[in-house]
């Protein structure tokens, strides 16, 4: 079994070599062009824009170069390999060098308790801190508890007031999740107003021309980055992050707009 498994090994790594050899000739051969390659036990693939007769000369030279001791054709830069080895690395580096990166992954591993205990445990007490945001958003339906309110109403909404909570002493800052922070503390109103943001950005971007589309991409992205609902740390209310959402807004909105002309008074 042994034997059988180091010669898929063996080959699949003779496969590779040729493969990275190959795509070296042909980037500098055709280097307008894009390629890409995979290797396996039987053999390898490339992909991309190239001729029967181009690539049969492109690896044929990488044999002979191969053979000939140019071991350097043999690793390619871009390959994914190396990619995935050199993130394991840096992985690997900052769970033995890093006291917060080791703390995070011991409480990640609570989440296979298959307990509600374990699962909040692996969230930081996120999942204590999003039942008090619910009830703060039932409690306070219309305009919530007010914005920056959170830690002064956690205490009255902690659904485990006389456990020791996963962060430490004190009551919590904010809801951990852009959704539940909307509500907790600004209600219905809040959300309505939010998402009625998001439909006139949407709007400005539907009826942008391609060129006002371009210069606003960036900063479209930063927003959706910033507003993903699925964001279970950063807080808009709470911190230095409401203002950078603000000017992302901004930039976005001056972006699209920029260089439009006004329209024409009509003539009298």
């Amino acid at each position: 079994m042994l034997n059988s498994l180091s010669g898929v090994v063996r080959r699949t790594r003779q496969h590779h070599a040729v493969e990275h050899a190959t795509l070296h000739l042909l980037a500098a051969r055709l280097p307008n062009r894009r390629f890409g390659g995979y290797s396996d036990p039987l053999g390898f693939t490339i992909v991309g824009e190239a001729t029967t007769e181009e690539l049969q000369h492109a690896v044929g030279d990488a044999l002979l170069r191969l053979q000939a001791g140019e071991r350097g054709l043999a690793i390619h830069p871009n390959c994914g390999t190396n990619l995935l080895a050199a993130g394991a690395t840096v992985t690997a580096a900052s769970m033995f060098g890093s006291a917060v990166v080791r703390g995070r992954l011991e409480r990640t591993t609570h989440a296979f308790q298959a307990s509600e205990t374990g699962v909040d445990a692996a969230l930081s007490g996120r999942a204590r801190i999003w039942g008090a945001a619910l009830c703060m958003a039932r409690e306070h339906p219309v305009n919530g508890v007010g914005a920056r309110n959170f830690r002064d109403a956690f205490p009255a909404c902690d659904p485990e007031p006389e456990e020791v909570p996963a962060w430490g002493a004190g009551p919590a800052f904010h809801a951990h999740q852009i959704v539940l922070e909307i509500l907790s503390e600004t209600g219905g109103i809040g959300l309505l107003l939010w998402l009625a943001g998001a439909a006139l950005a949407w709007r400005a971007w539907r009826y942008a021309d391609a060129q006002a589309r371009a210069r606003a991409r960036p900063a479209m992205l930063a927003l959706a980055v910033t507003v993903f609902p699925f964001n279970t740390h950063l807080a808009f209310y709470s911190t230095f992050w409401g203002g950078v959402t603000l000017l992302l807004a901004a930039l976005y909105a001056g972006s699209l707009l920029a260089g439009r002309q006004p329209a024409a008074a009509p003539a009298r």
